[in-house]
């Protein structure tokens, strides 16, 4: 996985916190130190973008360096299985605090060099901070991703710290490929277009 360069932030991190997340990640192995998630914990789409985290395992073979996790909750079983079954799995998260402490979160993806995510917080928070991020989306993706472009415009600089999509071929849980609704398609392309005229502002 090539790592994209950093761009303009929206957010800044507590610069203090950074330096010290920066310094105990570089305990943890060689760069790239990367963070990564993939289970949601809201309800109602948790279903839609939460994926297996053995279904990670390619990724994380792909890519030397170091994997930490920015999963809060994560489910010990699973991860019991996953390297049962001799599959790579992501250094636990030092922090207890990333659910809660949103400042503690945004200091370690600043002190991140990329980040790996599904559709949540990590993806949103790496984006507006300019940190490299691959956001792993479903084929049915949550209206602000659209449906096509490898970036979004919510972010500075979509070549760079846009989240780029990666498409696992996960599906929709309902089972099937989603359905090609035209008026679908042709609202979210208005969107796209509208959005794209607010974030270059007038020329």
């Amino acid at each position: 996985m090539a790592l994209a360069p950093r761009a303009a932030a929206l957010l800044t991190a507590d610069p203090e916190r950074v330096v010290a997340w920066r310094e105990r990640f570089a305990g943890l192995g060689p760069a790239p130190r990367i963070g990564v998630a993939w289970r949601s914990g809201n309800r109602r789409t948790a279903g839609r973008k939460s994926i297996a985290l053995a279904a990670l395992a390619p990724i994380l073979r792909a890519t030397t360096g170091t994997w930490v996790s920015l999963q809060y909750d994560p489910d010990p079983e699973e991860t019991a299985e996953v390297v049962a079954s001799r599959r790579p799995v992501p250094i636990d998260n030092p922090s207890p605090d990333i659910r809660d402490d949103l400042e503690e979160l945004a200091a370690q993806i600043a002190a991140l060099d990329a980040v790996v995510t599904i559709s949540g917080i990590n993806a949103h928070m790496a984006g507006a901070l300019g940190v490299p991020a691959l956001v792993l989306m479903q084929r049915d993706p949550l209206w602000f991703w659209f449906e096509a472009g490898p970036t979004v415009p919510w972010y500075p600089s979509p070549g760079a710290a846009a989240p780029a999509r990666h498409r696992l071929g996960l599906g929709d849980r309902r089972g099937g490929a989603p359905g090609r609704d035209v008026v679908t398609q042709r609202r979210r392309a208005a969107m796209r277009t509208a959005a794209l005229g607010r974030h270059r502002g007038p020329r």
